[in-house]
């Protein structure tokens, strides 16, 4: 199994964490950027994705792709959005 590098690990968790937070699910995610549902579980599984495909999921999550990527501490306000 590949190791997941930095960048995979917290772009698959932040995307993790803002899919639950929309009550969006994989397929619908897909299905708003023109993908297919497994690529996005490959995403979340640490799978890098084409640069084109990194910023349709920030636009359809109206993130930046900065945000998607970023390493961020969880706050209390993210903390009580994702109960």
């Amino acid at each position: 199994m590949a190791q997941l590098t930095d960048v995979s690990y917290v772009l698959a968790d932040n995307l993790r964490r803002e899919l639950d937070v929309r009550g969006m699910t994989q397929r619908q995610l897909a299905e708003e950027i023109g993908v297919s549902q497994p690529r996005i579980a490959e995403i979340l599984a640490g799978g890098n994705p084409r640069l084109n495909t990194l910023h349709k999921i920030a636009t359809a999550l109206d993130l930046s792709v900065a945000a998607l990527v970023s390493y961020r501490v969880p706050t209390e306000k993210t903390f009580a959005n994702s109960r």
